[in-house]
């Protein structure tokens, strides 16, 4: 169990930073494996893109955060300052 846990949670990162054309090649494995119709298989992709977009942009403020928390404990000025 926890290794399907840990592979389901690889495999979310892993289409997080898909390019689309990779993303595209996905989610028609997955349509396929699963027999979706063409619209499920289209709801989908759309799905998956939003949840790429939406992690890498989550991921990206959380990376500018950590650095600028560094920065400031470091005392180093920065554009703002």
């Amino acid at each position: 169990m926890l290794e399907e846990l840990k592979k389901s949670i690889d495999k979310g990162l892993d289409y997080a930073f898909m390019t689309g054309e990779k993303l595209a090649q996905a989610a028609k494995d997955m349509a396929k494996e699963n027999k979706l119709t063409k619209e499920e298989a289209k709801k989908l992709l759309d799905h998956l893109k939003a949840k790429s977009d939406e992690t890498r942009k989550n991921i990206e403020n959380e990376l500018q955060e950590a650095i600028r928390n560094t920065l400031k404990k470091m005392n180093v000025a920065t554009l703002e300052d």
